[in-house]
Order: structure tokens, then sequence, then C-alpha cells
């Protein structure tokens, strides 16, 4: 059942990570007139509110480097992580990945937190920042379960 929850959690990260994390509205009565478009002179005469919003992306943060590979890393760690888990055959590598994984999820978490509190937090903003929750919550007991055994196996 943990397995579950921290698969569906994972994809829902990797699909929140091609949707608008974050929202900012800003004020078009500022630009020139010459850049506005008749339409909105129109709006603007009949005293309608001139907002407008840039939505951001998560490869809006992605730049060349270090800081732009973190924040992908940040949406897509789990997958590798969950085939690892199926597919891989050390089981010490895989008690250690689970043991890991709550500061993984604390982590991507923070990276998560911050694009979508960049601007208005949208609802993809929110179903990402609850997957990355439910993920951790999964994760920890998985390794409390984990570390619990281990400890009980060496007491004996």
């Amino acid at each position: 059942m943990i397995y579950k929850i921290k698969t569906t959690a994972a994809l829902i990260l990797i699909i929140m990570s091609v949707l608008p994390l974050s929202k900012c509205n800003y004020d078009i009565s500022s630009k020139t007139e010459s850049q506005v478009s008749q339409q909105q002179v129109k709006k603007q005469k009949q005293g309608q509110q001139d907002e407008q919003f840039k939505y951001f992306y998560v490869i809006d943060f992605v730049d060349p480097g270090w800081s732009g590979f973190f924040v992908l890393l940040a949406f897509t760690w789990p997958l590798p992580i969950l085939l690892y888990y199926k597919f891989g055959k050390h089981n010490k590598t895989k008690t250690v990945l689970m043991t890991l994984e709550p500061f993984f999820c604390l982590w991507s978490g923070y990276i998560v937190y911050l694009i979508v509190h960049f601007g208005s937090p949208t609802i993809p903003g929110y179903v990402a920042l609850s997957a990355i929750v439910a993920y951790f919550l999964a994760a920890t007991a998985l390794a409390h379960v984990i570390i619990r055994e281990r400890y009980q196996i060496q007491k004996r």
C-alpha cells in the first residue's frame, strides 16, 4: 500500500511539473498606449480592471548550471528511486535509499514550496505540494518500519 501511495505521488509530482505552479498579476496600465491592444484600451475606458497574469512553470526556473539541474531533480527524483525498488537487486542499497527518502522529500518540498509561492499559488501548485507531503508521510512510515526492524534484529 505504501508503494502505491509513493508511486501515485511521484507520478502526480511529475505531471504537475509541466503545469503552472504559480501566477503573478501585473497592471498593464503603466505601458504606453502603443503597447496596449485596442481591446484593452476599451476596457480601460469602461473602467474594467487591467490586470494580466503571468504563469510560472518549472521550466521558468531552470537555467544552465547546477541550480537548474537541482530544480528539475526536485520534481523527478522519486521515479528513478521507485524503479530501483522494483528492479534493483541490492537490498542494502534499497535500505539506504529508503532511510534517506524523507530527507530527499524535505529538500524537494522546499524547492517546490519556493516555486509555488513565487507568486500566487495555483491549484497545480497546491497539488504538487500535497504530493510531496503524501510521499514524505509514506517514506517516513516506511523508514520507521525499516529502522525498527533493523534495531530489533540487532538487539536479539
